[in-house]
């Protein structure tokens, strides 16, 4: 069967479906007293299937609705509701005058004049107007509606369609208003056939109006969404706590080719600059991610941990591509790893790219490599192999590392089942010099020609999964509670009922000593500085003294769960000079750990002490963060209490991201200022972010990440009595004061907190 038949054959199974669908509509308009025939059934089954099912596997039947298609729709939608069963039967050629007499005599009947006759907007527009007042439970029912449908077309039409291509987007907003219109006329025109035979110009308007506004509200939402997803750089995102890749195929190839472009490192831990954004080693591990992965990934946290090191997660799996969407990655697609493996080979001819095949049963690694050398009889193809039924032996081990090293691979593929290949390719990835190894599971099989694969209305539909298991019953046993579990978890992801950290981190489990002797201890998944506040302030010194440059974090509760949730800021603060204690529970949680002499290093208080020492010492200040106002009101009242103090410069960024050219500029203007001391207060965590990427660039000896002390030195928010903050109240302070900003980090992330440090308040004490 060619692939021309297969397309033709697709379009059976939306039909089918809209069959019943329409025939379940015919049945209710029969209580309506106007009926749809067979025709118009089976015509619009065929339309609006069509459509829909073009868009939500994007199979790109329909890559537009153009306006031809949408009035022909809606004319058929018209006369198959107004044309009656019988007549059509009988008297094919009289159908449209047959019709056309009998809404004409049942408009006359009930109006006593004809359609048209006498119509006037102005009195129309005049008498909504006046009905405005009169605005019904019946009347709201209508245009809220509506309003849904307009939702729906929205949702159907115009969520695939990226809103910043403002061209195509007002186009389609137009078209699905012209929809709209032709909708609410004939919904209107109808009610002359219904038992209430009510046709009004203000019924018309007020569904139009429902439509219009639907269509608005998803296009406004729409937008705002992917506006505030377009700040987003990284383009992977988090699913169940396994990072997924937002790529398509080309993507794909285009990383490969980087990679292998790649010069073998002097050293074999030396990590890469991607321009994905992401580094790696090499060898880089790539995988072609599934729904099972992710599942099997929340019961095992070293598979997580692969999977979260691997450069390149592909999403093989409709699921993810359509939460991909949803997140605000509209370029995603799926790529599906045994596309992924005939593609790479295909790429890789012209760039002679050299391939290691390993996996898949007797005979199937051969019959790979013979189909792809009659495919591609260029391909270089270094060596194959058909590992045992059971776990390698060291001695076999070693002999494979020895002979894809001796191959010169790039590519090293691996095709056995997850996890088993996932932990292969950690296990060896260190002893291997190859470019990338990517484990796609049964993609041999498939390519080899051995495995019959799905059809790709099948594979783009999310149902894969069923035709899988209907082929091998034994993976029932996978599908069945993964499935459930995915969707339950994903849902309660999306609802922010429950985080799904990226565990890149380690967690730590005992105190121990930092690199300048001070303790720290764990804290759930980071380790803070246990210390007074005279040492924190001794230990900045010294590294001015001796000219080292740190940066400090003031930590929170707070803090530490969004460390939770983003690994990269868990790495930051465990690799900070000094973690300090603005809490009372972290201090209540050092004292467990032993550490009796631990005291609160409130941030706006070590600003003070530093200012403070600075006068002596002859320390510059830098200020960076809040607006022109509070800087100048920050800088006026420090003078006033530390007359001495030297204030070597202040900047308040704009509230967006820095341009390159920005950033430069403001890394000299620091550094010209001849500043010790860098004060951030961005908030947590977009002043941690700044700190580690400004650290490297900044001449100065210390920045510190001080959050809120601006604006609490600077007079614009109160500070809590002293007796709350002894008490740990004064996240209870600052929640009555600023309810809108501070409600979902103090009554969620607190009971977030004392959960993720559970088991260190549990631990026994020194």
């Amino acid at each position: 069967m060619n692939h021309e038949v297969k397309q033709k054959l697709i379009w059976l199974i939306p039909a089918c479906l809209c069959v019943l669908t329409f025939f379940l509509i015919h049945l209710m308009q029969r209580i309506g007293a106007f009926i749809i025939p067979g025709w118009g059934i089976i015509v619009l089954s065929i339309f609006i299937g069509a459509i829909i099912f073009s868009y939500s596997v994007r199979l790109r039947l329909l890559n537009r609705i153009g306006g031809g298609e949408v009035l022909f729709l809606a004319a058929i939608i018209i006369t198959g509701m107004l044309v009656p069963e019988s007549t059509v039967d009988q008297y094919p050629e009289q159908t449209s005058l047959t019709v056309s007499e009998r809404f004409d005599t049942a408009w006359k009947k009930i109006y006593g004049k004809n359609l048209f006759e006498e119509f006037s907007l102005h009195k129309h527009l005049l008498q909504y107007s006046q009905s405005l007042a009169n605005f019904d439970v019946h009347r709201a029912g209508q245009v809220g509606l509506f309003s849904l449908f307009g939702i729906v077309l929205g949702t159907c039409f115009l969520f695939p369609v990226d809103p910043f291509d403002r061209r195509l987007f007002v186009q389609r907003i137009i078209l699905l208003l012209l929809v709209g219109l032709a909708w609410a006329l004939q919904t209107e025109l109808l009610q002359v056939l219904s038992r209430t035979r009510e046709v009004t110009f203000v019924g018309f308007i007020e569904s139009f109006i429902g439509v219009s506004l639907g269509i608005f509200l998803f296009a406004v939402a729409d937008v705002i969404h992917m506006s505030r997803k377009r700040s987003l750089e990284d383009h992977r995102f988090n699913i169940l706590g396994v990072g997924i890749d937002a790529v398509n195929m080309s993507a794909c190839m285009d990383l490969f080719n980087e990679i292998i472009c790649l010069k073998n490192p002097e050293k074999k831990r030396d990590e890469f600059d991607l321009s994905s954004g992401l580094q790696t080693r090499l060898p880089a591990m790539t995988t072609a991610m599934g729904v099972a992965g992710i599942v099997e990934s929340r019961r095992n946290q070293m598979l997580q941990r692969i999977l979260n090191e691997s450069v390149l997660n592909t999403p093989d799996g409709m699921p993810l591509v359509w939460l991909g969407k949803l997140f605000g990655y509209r370029d995603i697609t799926r790529v599906y790893g045994p596309d992924l493996l005939r593609d790479a080979c295909a790429f890789g001819v012209e760039k002679r790219w050299r391939h290691y095949f390993w996996g898949a049963a007797p005979g199937i690694v051969e019959k790979l490599k013979e189909v792809l050398e009659e495919r591609h009889p260029s391909i270089e193809i270094s060596g194959i192999c058909c590992p045992p039924f059971r776990p390698l032996t060291q001695e076999e081990e070693d002999q494979l590392v020895e002979e894809v090293n001796e191959s010169n691979t790039d590519i090293f593929w691996i095709g056995i089942s997850t996890p088993k290949q996932l932990y292969f390719m950690d296990r060896i990835r260190d002893r291997l010099n190859c470019k990338i190894i990517c484990p796609v599971g049964y993609a041999f099989d498939v390519n080899a020609g051995v495995e019959k694969d799905a059809p790709d209305w099948i594979k783009y539909s999310g149902f894969q999964w069923l035709h899988r298991a209907i082929k091998q019953p034994r993976l029932w046993k996978r599908y069945l509670p993964d499935n459930p579990t995915f969707i339950l978890k994903v849902i309660f992801q999306l609802l922010r009922v429950r985080s799904f950290p990226m565990c890149l981190h380690e967690h730590v489990s005992q105190p121990y000593k930092d690199e300048d002797g001070y303790d720290r201890f764990p804290a759930g998944c980071v380790s803070l500085s246990a210390q007074t506040m005279s040492q924190a302030c001794e230990r900045v010194a010294s590294w001015i003294e001796r000219g080292e440059k740190k940066y400090v974090n003031i930590c929170t509760a707070d803090t530490v769960v969004q460390c939770y949730d983003q690994p990269a800021l868990a790495k930051i603060v465990m690799n900070s000079g000094m973690a300090t204690t603005d809490g009372m529970p972290l201090v209540w949680l050092a004292r467990r750990f032993g550490f009796s002499f631990a005291e609160r290093v409130y941030g706006p208080d070590l600003m003070l002490a530093l200012c403070s020492l600075s006068e002596s010492k002859g320390y510059r200040h830098f200020f960076y963060g809040a607006t022109d106002e509070v800087l100048d009101r920050l800088k006026m009242n420090l003078l006033t209490q530390f007359p001495k103090l030297a204030i070597a410069g202040i900047y308040s960024p704009p509230f967006r991201p820095l341009k390159k050219q920005e950033k430069d500029e403001v890394v000299e203007k620091i550094n010209a200022s001849g500043a010790d001391i860098i004060w951030c207060g961005l908030g947590t965590p977009k002043q941690d972010y700044w700190v580690s990427e400004f650290r490297p660039l900044l001449e100065g000896s210390v920045i510190l990440a001080v959050g809120a002390g601006f604006n609490f030195h600077a007079g614009s928010v109160r500070q809590a009595p002293r007796w709350m903050m002894k008490s740990g109240l004064e996240w209870l302070f600052r929640l009555i004061v600023e309810p809108r900003r501070l409600w979902r980090r103090y009554l969620i992330g607190n009971p977030r907190f004392l959960f993720h440090t559970r088991k260190q308040w549990n631990s026994s004490s020194r």
